[in-house]
């Protein structure tokens, strides 16, 4: 619902784990526990966390924990020829005000390949224009997530920082969500994470590995990757506290590999516990 102007200054987590590394079969609160136990104060929310479960529930399992939200996972795809996509944003977006989540991520959506790219950037950019006027109205803040080049015509025509600054420039109140899987290579990583540059909203980090070249770049447990997101951060003086940093990993990315150990080894590395 749209914001009442009431005080937002609820302290934003600091280190968070998201939803995505629940496997399918464990429940929200039991996965939200663990993620408590372990030292964490967040927790990024997806859709299959929040589907077919009220407000009140969701909050009632938080309040259980401890824990704030750190992220509502993902509006935007802007570009959808899904006519149940508008809907969808209008639904995230209303829970992320109702449980004051930190951030709203945006994926900014991709056109097929007859398509040029910076038409579907603008395109793109007209339609997110209006729905950051509507979270503005609710009190919610945006964080647009550009995405590895290889999903330009599948999930976003953005992909580089300096694209997603280019949309800042233009559309006010917006803020960066830096997956560092997505921009590890990007030639203004540096100087974004040391401040000289957008606002950064959202941190979301794991380790890079690869199978046979850097080209098939695959998510890595933090301490587990031959790029490490914790020793890039601490080479350039990344300092705790500028914005919540979510540790970002896929189950379904990792068989044979145990959730809750994975949350606990996470915590040691980040010096949580």
């Amino acid at each position: 619902m749209p914001s009442d102007d009431k005080d937002k200054t609820m302290a934003r987590p600091r280190y968070a784990v998201n939803h995505y590394l629940c496997p399918p079969q464990v429940r929200l609160d039991s996965f939200a526990q663990e993620v408590a136990e372990a030292g964490f104060d967040g927790i990024g929310l997806t859709e299959a966390a929040l589907a077919g479960a009220s407000v009140p529930s969701l909050r009632r399992v938080l309040n259980g924990c401890g824990l704030k939200v750190s992220s509502i996972n993902t509006a935007g795809f802007f570009l959808s020829a899904d006519a149940g996509q508008a809907q969808r944003n209008d639904r995230l977006l209303d829970i992320a005000s109702e449980l004051d989540a930190g951030v709203l991520n945006i994926i900014i959506g991709a056109a097929d390949e007859t398509v040029p790219l910076d038409i579907a950037r603008r395109q793109a950019q007209d339609a997110l224009a209006g729905f950051a006027q509507k979270a503005a109205d609710y009190g919610v803040q945006l964080v647009l997530e550009p995405l590895w080049i290889a999903n330009a015509f599948t999930k976003s025509c953005v992909h580089s920082i300096s694209q997603t600054e280019r949309i800042f420039s233009k559309i006010p109140g917006l803020k960066l969500n830096l997956d560092y899987y997505h921009l590890w290579a990007d030639p203004d990583l540096a100087r974004t994470l040391c401040g000289q540059g957008c606002d950064v909203g959202l941190l979301q980090i794991c380790d890079v590995d690869w199978r046979g070249a850097p080209n098939l770049a695959v998510r890595a447990p933090l301490g587990q990757g031959r790029l490490s997101v914790l020793a890039q951060l601490e080479s350039l003086g990344w300092q705790p506290g500028k914005c919540t940093l979510e540790l970002e990993l896929f189950i379904d990315q990792l068989p044979g590999q145990d959730y809750a150990a994975l949350i606990h080894a996470a915590a040691r590395q980040l010096k949580l516990k």
